[in-house]
């Protein structure tokens, strides 16, 4: 991925997702938490292209842990987001067990939200990812 690249790792749960900022040099702008909902799921869209507009950005990459049915409902809203239609969006999901391996490699083992929000955009910045998510719901925008 380019320099000018928003890395957004987010730890999914049923009631709350965090979510850590990075830019491409590993400069942490934030981690933030926001309810598992659209409410959300909006502020969390708002918030990234504050970043994206702040510092001069035009790609965002965004990952999220694959956990349980939790995280397809923010992928597809972000995928699918109108507003981040100006900038190269790639959206990824990672299984749990790659997260938890690429854990091993960093010292502080804590077990939090935060931190494991920190983990999953680092993860992006390394660029070694699966291939992109791609919403398989042709009927997604009828929901909206």
């Amino acid at each position: 991925m380019k320099n000018n690249t928003l890395y957004v790792g987010c730890d999914v749960s049923s009631d709350d997702n965090y979510f850590c900022f990075l830019l491409s040099d590993g400069t942490k702008l934030s981690t933030k938490h926001f309810a598992n909902n659209k409410s959300g799921a909006t502020k969390l869209v708002e918030l990234m292209l504050h970043y994206l507009e702040d510092n001069n950005l035009d790609a965002l990459v965004f990952d999220i842990e694959a956990t349980s049915n939790y995280h397809f409902h923010l992928l597809n809203f972000i995928a699918y987001n109108k507003l981040l239609a100006d900038y190269e969006v790639k959206v990824y999901q990672l299984n749990a067990k790659l997260i938890k391996n690429f854990k091993e490699a960093y010292p502080d083992k804590s077990k939090t939200d935060k931190y494991d929000a920190f983990i999953i955009a680092d993860k992006l910045r390394f660029d070694r990812l699966p291939e992109e998510y791609m919403p398989f719901n042709k009927y997604e925008h009828l929901k909206s």
